[in-house]
């Protein structure tokens, strides 16, 4: 007999992921992207682990990111644990990221290698993943994903980015047409100034309608960045975040809204192994 959590995780899942497949879906991982509204194709940095890989040629120090994404806060089987290494070389930048979402009744786990990589105004970026999923009951199903992105400084306060997630189309069963997402995205990053950056982005998974994201960030003072994002996504339409940053530890929060579910809370801690004497 399936008990009270076990069933009313079940329906979460129907409402957070109506469609063909529970393998075929994934969470946003990051409290940086999320106080964006997880507007983060053109978005650079340590986030970058996590959205369009190209982002991360700007990181020029050694870090180590752990994170914790607690959703709509009463069932522990919606939850993520991540963590990542970040390993930056001249231009450009080595990652290696886990992360871990749901129990024992349906979890999966992403282990990746991402590398960014810049060459004058241009970005590139890399990422292969192993995804591994299991629901009790089933046998534990493994999958191969390769995302590709780049970002454009097209003008110095306008950059350009574009990714596509599960280039290689990659299935969890051949058997029963379980599938992760292709998912293309394309957005602009307007910077009028150093406080102020201004985010926008249309991202298509194949077979499903365009997503609409937009994000602010201010930074208020020397260490503190305010974030405001919002979406046309099921699973959250307003979202604000916190950064509180200091020489070698940063810290990031993001709380974000659902009309149905209540509220969901990211946080990241970042700290920088070696502190660049330029920043």
């Amino acid at each position: 007999m399936v008990d009270l959590k076990n069933f009313l995780l079940l329906l979460m899942f129907f409402f957070l992921f109506h469609s063909e497949t529970l393998y075929a879906q994934h969470l946003p991982i990051g409290a940086e992207a999320a106080g964006l509204g997880h507007t983060t194709v053109t978005l650079k940095g340590r986030m970058s682990v996590f959205g369009n890989a190209a982002g991360l040629s700007t990181v020029r120090n050694k870090e180590i990111l752990a994170g914790y994404d607690s959703r709509y806060g009463f069932l522990e089987g919606l939850s993520t644990i991540s963590a990542a290494y970040l390993h930056p070389f001249n231009k450009a930048t080595l990652a290696l990221s886990l992360s871990r979402f749901g129990d024992d009744l349906f979890s999966q786990h992403k282990l990746s290698l991402s590398y960014g990589h810049q060459i004058d105004h241009f970005s590139i970026g890399m990422r292969v993943s192993q995804h591994q999923y299991h629901m009790e009951g089933t046998d534990t199903r493994f999958a191969t994903v390769v995302d590709m992105g780049g970002i454009a400084q097209i003008l110095p306060k306008l950059s350009f980015g574009m990714s596509i997630s599960n280039l290689n189309q990659a299935v969890v069963s051949h058997e029963t047409g379980e599938k992760i997402p292709t998912v293309l995205s394309t957005g602009f990053c307007f910077r009028p100034d150093e406080k102020l950056q201004t985010l926008m982005e249309v991202s298509y998974a194949l077979e499903e309608r365009p997503l609409l994201k937009a994000g602010i960030a201010y930074q208020a003072v020397k260490n503190l960045t305010f974030r405001s994002g919002a979406n046309t996504s099921r699973t959250g339409q307003f979202f604000l975040g916190l950064g509180l940053a200091h020489s070698i530890v940063e810290v990031d929060y993001a709380l974000e809204t659902h009309n149905v579910l209540g509220i969901s809370q990211q946080l990241n801690v970042t700290y920088k192994i070696r502190k660049n004497a330029k920043d």
